[in-house]
């Protein structure tokens, strides 16, 4: 089965036999009275809801048995997948009135290391997940570490991130979410002064059918983009900045204006 590797989310579920994209589940054993209920982009009423069963699992070369999954029996949902695969801290696991230990926590005694890594390509083809081994072809140069604070948020939030651009600067925390788009969202304060820097750029804001709003930036076709550099972990983290090349922000061009 497809599922989404979620670091944002701390519950494993798939499609219960009830839901329209079942696609096989086989539970082994009933959790009796446990069920599990998340709420996705809650302005947008995305939600999953279930029972729960313990079963075998197998991912990326990693068996656990035994491992309790969520079967999704109500939900508004919109992703094609057949479920989700939560990598947070245990704190955000939804499943009452037992909580239930996360995949990585059922996993950790069969592992060499007490981790997982994530690497994302353009091409999904190419991306891998791999747990408790550090695959030193993934990356070049030297490893880096930064702290991360679950003690307050639960999830993969690292407290110190600089932007930088141009004369514009920010040290904010970040949310490292691979299952959504909070990873690359930075204060509007410094967003509003890396737009500064390019000339006839503006602010619009879109209305939804659902009432929420879209808030974006257009700017003209032939405008340069300024780079980005980032510094994860400030003194704990790394010291070298990755850059990302301004071209990396064009999302192409916009209806109704002129480029």
């Amino acid at each position: 089965m497809t599922l989404m590797i979620d670091t944002g989310s701390s519950d494993f579920w798939v499609h219960g036999p009830k839901s329209p994209n079942a696609n096989g589940t086989n539970a082994v054993q009933i959790l009796t009275g446990q069920t599990f209920s998340i709420d996705y982009q809650a302005t947008q009423g995305l939600y999953v809801r279930g029972p729960v069963v313990s079963t075998e699992v197998a991912i990326g070369g990693v068996s656990v048995p035994n491992m309790p999954v969520g079967l999704a029996a109500e939900m508004d949902f919109g992703y094609p997948l057949d479920g989700f695969l939560g990598l947070g801290f245990q704190g955000i696991n939804t499943v009452r009135p037992t909580p239930q230990p996360t995949f990585m926590i059922a996993a950790q005694p069969q592992l060499q290391l007490p981790i997982f890594s994530l690497n994302l390509n353009p091409n999904p083809e190419s991306s891998t997940l791999s747990f408790g081994t550090i695959d030193t072809t993934k990356y070049k140069g030297t490893l880096m570490t930064a702290p991360v604070n679950n003690a307050t948020y639960s999830s993969w939030v690292v407290e110190a991130v600089t932007l930088t651009s141009g004369t514009a600067s920010i040290t904010q925390p970040m949310l490292f979410d691979s299952g959504g788009s909070d990873t690359t969202t930075a204060s509007p304060d410094f967003v509003r002064a890396y737009w500064a820097q390019v000339p006839a750029s503006m602010n619009i804001t879109l209305g939804n059918d659902d009432g929420s709003n879209d808030v974006m930036w257009i700017f003209p076709c032939a405008a340069t983009l300024p780079d980005l550099y980032i510094s994860i972990g400030g003194a704990g983290g790394s010291n070298t900045p990755v850059t990302i090349a301004g071209s990396k922000f064009n999302g192409g061009e916009f209806p109704n204006v002129g480029g």
